[in-house]
């Protein structure tokens, strides 16, 4: 019987007739792996995964191993999905990319990869006071520094299940299914010019995936409201999010006492429920853009260094800090830092992977 299955398997595996199983054999357990003493070719005749190894329930062990003719490990996938490859190279075609996580950071996850990386020094010039315009509206402790705007809103301040961008903690806020147009959460800020400002920028992550349009950030002044749409946000996935303010006209932006995010009448409409996080937001000037000259990896920028430029000053170089001397401003194309405290005195360089 049992020959006469190994038979059939080869006929519907359309193997060739040079293939032995050497488990075909009187006696064999049904148990016992098969062993192909020939090649397999597998043609894909339809648009459907083509081989697929799956683990056992208890898998322990490597769930694929390639061998070579010593028996010798040459590469393997263990049961979480970790891959060991045990020769001396890896050539490809072309470039090759290392990607980051999908979630693009949460947790402060940083991507560590050991080689030569595409990296160099960017000389950004003379910096400029950034504390004149560069100003944070959430820091890494939200606390009572948001609240919702309609009971359909709930919030969660501080860390909520390990989502953060930063530090470690971000502002959480629950949209019900109730909840309708200019619905959202907002605080105070004190009297704030923005008429001068050409952007506000954030990192958010939403359960689920919001499109543009969505969500908008709301800016009261004390001529009323000011709404701006929100970009697209894929689900589960740190986004760097920049807004373009810079239609704010004169006397329409010059005293904004409120920054928030709200629900349009499309979100309304179109989502039934969903969480926001919002991690580290920042309005700032043209003026205090640094050009780095090329698009950057996710966290790319490895390190910045000021140099005082005073004449008779010892020249020393200082180590500035992420989210607190500048922070990485994304975009499409070519990137920048934001300089948010006084730089004027001093030139700088960033060591940036691209």
């Amino acid at each position: 019987m049992r020959n006469a299955l190994t038979a059939l398997l080869a006929v519907l595996l359309c193997l060739p007739a040079s293939l032995a199983f050497s488990q075909a054999h009187a006696g064999g357990s049904d148990d016992d792996p098969y062993t192909f003493s020939d090649y397999v070719t597998i043609g894909g005749d339809a648009n459907v995964i083509q081989l697929k190894v799956k683990g056992n329930a208890a898998q322990t062990a490597d769930i694929l191993v390639c061998e070579n003719s010593a028996g010798t490990d040459l590469f393997a996938v263990d049961k979480d999905g970790n891959l060991e490859m045990l020769g001396t190279s890896l050539a490809t075609g072309g470039d090759l990319s290392l990607v980051a996580t999908a979630t693009n950071g949460n947790a402060g996850a940083k991507n560590e990869f050991i080689g030569l990386p595409r990296i160099k020094l960017v000389s950004l010039g003379a910096g400029t006071n950034g504390s004149t315009e560069t100003t944070s509206y959430v820091d890494d402790s939200p606390t009572g520094e948001y609240a919702p705007v309609d009971a359909s809103v709930t919030e969660a301040e501080g860390s909520v299940a390990g989502v953060f961008r930063f530090g470690a903690s971000s502002y959480a806020a629950t949209f019900l299914a109730t909840a309708v147009e200019d619905d959202g959460f907002k605080r105070t800020i004190t009297g704030d010019d923005l008429e001068a400002d050409a952007s506000i920028g954030m990192w958010l992550y939403a359960s689920e995936a919001i499109a543009s349009a969505d969500l908008q950030i709301l800016l009261t002044d004390d001529g009323g409201a000011r709404n701006f749409d929100i970009g697209a946000i894929p689900a589960t996935t740190w986004t760097w999010l920049e807004v373009d303010i810079s239609s704010l006209a004169a006397g329409t932006g010059d005293v904004v006492t409120e920054f928030g995010i709200t629900l349009t009448a499309q979100g309304e409409a179109a989502l039934s429920g969903f969480s926001l996080y919002l991690d580290q937001a920042w309005k700032w000037a043209v003026a205090d853009e640094e050009a780095l000259g090329v698009a950057v990896l996710q966290d790319g920028v490895l390190s910045v260094v000021s140099v005082a430029t005073a004449a008779g000053s010892a020249n020393t170089t200082s180590d500035l800090a992420e989210g607190t001397a500048y922070f990485t401003h994304y975009e499409t194309g070519n990137d920048f830092i934001v300089w948010v405290t006084d730089q004027s005195a001093a030139s700088a360089f960033a060591l940036i992977a691209y």
